[in-house]
């Protein structure tokens, strides 16, 4: 057997295990997430209302959330959080804040410790590049986690673009995926009286 699908399935219950636990945890502090989430909306409204006034940015059309591979080996566990016109990744002046959010990626550096320990319980030798693709295994799980918990807060989030003074389509989306890759559409609303605050989902995933 491939010795990464054997490391895999031996970690596959702890992995379960640590979602849960997670899961759990991201309930009772849900309100923090959303707390965090939102101070990030905000300085990205900020500086989107400036680049609309100076023209370099469009009526939003995206609110995009990026998976950063490199953050697991910078151990930094941040997420690219953007708003975007409809040219989206043509645009070079993307407008982009850098966010941690604490409540997924608590205690991960334990989380990696422990990892190792468990394997160590069965496999004599362990590679360096075997640790790192483990290491990615759990972090998909927790950016998977994140999306699960975007897509509760996905309402309060779009209700905030609408209520700002920015810019809008009359289609806004919010997608989410690896930095720079072909992203994943999360959730679409069609905003039929902006004055009215009126809008309605048409997809969410």
């Amino acid at each position: 057997m491939n010795r990464f699908v054997e490391m895999e399935d031996y970690l596959q219950d702890y992995r379960i295990q640590r979602s849960m636990l997670k899961r759990e945890k991201l309930d009772i502090e849900c309100n923090c997430f959303t707390d965090s989430l939102n101070e990030q909306v905000k300085i990205l409204i900020e500086e989107q209302v400036f680049r609309q006034e100076v023209k370099s940015q469009g009526a939003v059309k995206y609110i995009i959330f990026c998976n950063l591979l490199s953050s697991g080996y910078t151990h930094s566990h941040e997420i690219a959080l953007g708003l975007a016109d409809e040219r989206l990744y043509l645009n070079e002046k993307l407008n982009w804040v850098y966010w941690r959010p604490e409540y997924i990626y608590t205690k991960m550096d334990q989380d990696l410790e422990e990892m190792a320990r468990l394997l160590r319980e069965k496999f004599v030798r362990i590679e360096k590049y075997e640790l790192l693709y483990l290491q990615r295994k759990l972090l998909m799980d927790d950016w998977e986690l994140f999306i699960e918990y975007l897509s509760k807060v996905s309402d309060e989030l779009l209700e905030r673009i609408i209520e700002s003074p920015l810019l809008i389509e009359p289609e806004l989306e919010i997608l989410y995926g690896g930095y720079m890759d072909e992203p994943n559409m999360a959730y679409q609303i069609v905003i039929k009286e902006r004055e009215e605050r009126k809008w309605v989902k048409v997809h969410f995933i």
